[in-house]
């Protein structure tokens, strides 16, 4: 095995793929994303990159992705899982019902049940707030096979500080489900202090969420690894950007899979850090659907210094502090005009986007949508890659404005894809 490398961004217009030797880029690929097989447009990406590098795979000795597979799954709520909370708070905490801060529709998809049973600590970790019953979560495993929800979230107070609770119940959970006939593989535990920090309920969500992924990430990663396999690379391990700009084995993201959230932006800061030298600057990522700002300090992403919004939930996942607008290159340019004669206009640009369908519905594709790329290349800024054509006098008329047609420029009539702003 050789010491050259592929690295692969899913984001939510492409799919780029890129080999690597040391710091020399051998070769790259970029497809437009198949919403509805995923998989396919990554083995289609890494073949064509390793293709224009002439790598064989007996020469590649890492695989590393970056995807929003997980967050895209949550805020599309798809895949997802209902899940049993079992607090072990003891007779604190009551007054705080759980799921009560998520908005009605994520607790529709996500709230599977709760159970308040014995356990927990005081804020120095060291004093109980009540011992562990094994009654309690005895029953409990009955509730589980009972109820058939198979994504448990386990949530002990100030487990962080002190995660014996935690953990002592999980192992008393298994026991008392194996004696009803239920395996590990089939209900999966996520323990809150292994994915959130202190905070009661940011960290109770943040073990909802990874529960609620878990059994998408069992499937989803192994499909990750058979797709690498029908290209050959079996035998290179697979790896994920983790939310902090480390890497996570394969197996590490299939338990936390919370910990991908952030893994396209964080790859575009560090890979910018990487390719300019600099350890410490502002990024911008212009992709096809969003904007990413983030910052390197010291060679790394910034973590964030608060609590991180997961579509509306409040977590405290170790997350980059990373903005996002929604402008790209696949964003929609409209007018609007205010009713009423002598109506005042303006012009909005996204955060409507065609993403991955800007090959097709682009005006420069003969399209019937005005995008910030067909503004990029009517003024000259960009060339337009996409093939077909240039906009037609008549196309042209949908540009707002009509200033913007006037700087109209040809296409280049190569092949391949298109460019974002």
């Amino acid at each position: 095995m050789g010491a050259t490398r592929i690295g692969i961004d899913v984001g939510g217009t492409n799919v780029d793929a890129v080999v690597l030797s040391g710091t020399k880029v051998l070769g790259k690929a970029k497809v437009l994303l198949n919403h509805e097989n995923l998989i396919e447009s990554i083995k289609e990406a890494v073949y064509w990159a390793m293709q224009s590098s002439g790598t064989s795979p007996a020469d590649v000795s890492a695989v590393m992705a970056g995807t929003t597979h997980f967050v895209n799954a949550l805020i599309q709520r798809r895949g997802l899982h209902r899940v049993l909370l079992i607090r072990l708070c003891g007779p604190a905490t009551v007054a705080l019902p759980p799921f009560l801060d998520m908005s009605p529709h994520m607790r529709e998809v996500l709230d599977g049940g709760s159970l308040l049973l014995s356990g927990g600590f005081e804020y120095d970790g060291g004093r109980e707030i009540c011992p562990l019953k094994e009654s309690e979560l005895e029953e409990a495993a009955r509730h589980i096979v009972r109820s058939g929800v198979r994504s448990v979230a386990l949530c002990g107070v100030f487990s962080p500080v002190n995660p014996v609770h935690e953990e002592a119940a999980e192992k008393l959970l298994r026991k008392h489900l194996q004696a009803l006939g239920v395996g590990e593989q089939d209900v999966l535990i996520t323990l809150s202090h292994k994915v959130g920090q202190l905070g009661l309920v940011q960290r109770e969500h943040s073990a909802i969420l990874n529960a609620a992924l878990r059994p998408l990430a069992r499937t989803s990663i192994p499909a990750y690894s058979s797709a690498l396999a029908s290209l050959g690379l079996s035998s290179a391990p697979l790896y994920f950007t983790s939310n902090d700009g480390t890497l996570l084995p394969a197996a590490a993201a299939a338990d936390m899979p919370v910990n991908t959230f952030q893994s396209g932006p964080v790859n575009s800061v560090r890979g910018a850090a990487f390719l300019s030298g600099l350890r410490d600057a502002v990024v911008l990522d212009i992709g096809g659907t969003t904007t990413d700002a983030g910052m390197v300090v010291s060679g790394l992403p910034r973590p964030s210094g608060q609590e991180v919004s997961v579509c509306g939930i409040r977590t405290n996942l170790r997350m980059p502090d990373v903005t996002s607008i929604g402008l790209g290159g696949g964003s929609l340019v409209r007018m609007h005009t205010a009713a009423g004669p002598g109506g005042s206009s303006c012009v909005t640009v996204g955060p409507q986007s065609v993403a991955c369908l800007l090959n097709t519905r682009c005006l420069h594709a003969g399209g019937p949508d005005f995008t910030a790329t067909d503004v990029a290349v009517l003024l000259g800024k960009m060339s337009w890659f996409g093939g077909a054509q240039s906009p037609t006098a008549q196309s042209s008329q949908q540009v707002p404005g009509g200033s913007v047609a006037s700087g109209s420029s040809g296409s280049s009539g190569t092949s391949g894809s298109s460019g974002s702003s």
